[in-house]
């Protein structure tokens, strides 16, 4: 059998992403999710970099969720340029909460898998109805 790199969403049937889920509400931990109805946002979506929306959505549930004085870990995907501009709007608009941002590799990071599998079952249950 070959060796599982990185615990993906997408490549996990039903039965495994409700294992996971069993396993995870043990700990003492909160999960929040942004959805964004693309129907009604098209116009933006069709102007804006994929990054940019992505980091605007960030923004949004960080300002939502009310947070202060955490680490929010996110995939080391984006180029260094771009993860230097969106940390200069971090700053601009999180300044006063003492959020600090780490961009870590999400094979190495558990906690960005486990992102990776909620946010999963998220897009299913909106994008594709699936209530599972």
């Amino acid at each position: 059998m070959k060796k599982l790199e990185e615990i993906k969403g997408k490549y996990l049937n039903d039965e495994i992403i409700k294992r996971i889920f069993k396993k995870i509400i043990q700990y003492d931990f909160k999960c929040f999710s942004i959805v964004m109805e693309k129907e009604k946002h098209k116009k933006i979506l069709n102007l804006k970099n994929k990054n940019d929306i992505y980091f605007d959505m960030v923004l949004t549930l960080l300002n939502n969720i009310g947070c202060s004085n955490k680490i929010l870990i996110m995939d080391n995907f984006f180029p260094k340029r771009q993860k230097d501009k969106y940390l200069k709007q971090f700053e601009i608009n999180l300044k006063k909460s003492g959020i600090q941002i780490l961009f870590e590799d999400s094979q190495k990071e558990f906690g960005i898998q486990i992102a990776d599998v909620v946010s999963w079952a998220t897009f299913q249950k909106y994008e594709n109805k699936d209530q599972n």
